[in-house]
């Protein structure tokens, strides 16, 4: 290495931030997995990887100084290695009702109420039920519902939208996030140095 130094004067910037993925992690409170280019998990190739931000901006900012790529990773529950396959990461992702499927539908943190029993149709299925034999017991248990949905609303941070399948509340998220897990799969956003050998 110090050949390859000799008569630069400005020696290259890689030479200066020869820490290793564990260095780095530990003195920024991050995590390391391994990762593999194997598939269903199988081990091949394996490489270290940084998770842990708390933002993409944080992760940049690493990837910038030690000269870190940004990719996402993906692993299924079981595993114990997580994917790798160059995929690389511009942003956090951006989570919506979508993620989860077609009877699914997400509630912005600071929606009124008006607009939020206008978005579920509360007055229409209210009305469905008033000729009906139990319709009174029926719009009681539909009115609980929608106020424990409501009141997850109200209580949702600026950053995070509320998850419901159909009028039932399921979960809060962030609207963009490092890292998520649907159904059996957990995908995160992290660094990996591609330049190693």
């Amino acid at each position: 290495m110090l050949k390859e130094m000799e008569g630069l004067t400005t020696p290259p910037q890689k030479y200066f931030n020869m820490k290793s993925i564990n260095e780095i992690a530990s003195e920024n409170g991050l995590h390391v997995i391994n990762t593999t280019t194997g598939l269903n998990g199988y081990p091949q190739f394996l490489k270290k990887a940084i998770i842990g931000f708390e933002n993409f901006e944080q992760a940049e900012n690493l990837a910038e100084e030690y000269h870190l790529d940004i990719e996402i990773f993906t692993k299924r529950d079981g595993w114990q290695l997580w994917n790798r396959d160059n995929n690389h990461a511009y942003d956090a992702f951006d989570r919506s009702a979508s993620d989860y499927g077609e009877n699914y539908q997400q509630f912005e943190s600071n929606m009124s109420q008006d607009d939020f029993l206008q978005q579920i149709g509360a007055a229409d299925f209210i009305h469905g039920l008033a000729h009906e034999e139990d319709g009174l017991d029926r719009i009681e248990d539909y009115i609980k519902g929608i106020r424990e949905l409501y009141d997850e609303i109200v209580i949702a941070d600026d950053d995070e939208i509320v998850i419901a399948e159909g009028d039932v509340y399921v979960e809060t998220i962030k609207e963009q996030t490092m890292q998520y897990s649907y159904d059996t799969k957990h995908y995160v956003i992290g660094l990996i140095d591609n330049n190693e050998d």
